[in-house]
């Protein structure tokens, strides 16, 4: 992985001696986690109550296995469905954070666990309403004017 300071990167995997070199990094923050193995990736936009799931096929193309983002538009995306009790714990972290509206994102493993990556109470959502034909921005503004 090639660290030049002043760049933006996206998820990679990092060696210990890049990890021994964080100088790179001092000026911007810096998250570090395991290398989970996945069988595809989620982002359940949420907003009051309603949740929208889209599932990502990052594994789909090899340049997208660790970031789908490296080539979002050439991976397919779908509307799912999310299970039941991803869906009760979601609202439940909702309500302990007082949000109405949020992004977040999973990896479900090849075994069908999920595994929380992130809440992001600003996250872009348009790209998966384009993609899938979900109502997102329907539900927003019935949210606004509702909740408003």
């Amino acid at each position: 992985m090639d660290l030049d300071p002043g760049k933006a990167i996206f998820t990679d995997e990092v060696t210990v001696r890049e990890l021994q070199n964080l100088d790179l990094i001092k000026h911007s923050p810096g998250i570090f986690q395991e290398l989970v193995t996945k069988a595809y990736e989620i982002r359940a936009t949420v907003i009051d109550k309603k949740i929208f799931g889209v599932k990502i096929r990052s594994q789909d193309k090899e340049e997208t296995k660790l970031d789908w983002r490296k080539a979002s538009l050439d991976i397919e995306y779908e509307a799912i469905d999310l299970a039941k009790d991803l869906e009760e714990k979601i609202l439940i972290f909702m309500k302990k954070f007082g949000l109405i509206y949020s992004s977040m994102d999973f990896i479900v493993t090849p075994d069908g666990r999920y595994i929380f990556l992130e809440s992001n109470p600003g996250g872009q959502y348009m790209w998966a309403e384009a993609a899938t034909g979900l109502p997102i921005t329907a539900a927003l503004a019935d949210a606004l004017t509702t909740n408003g």
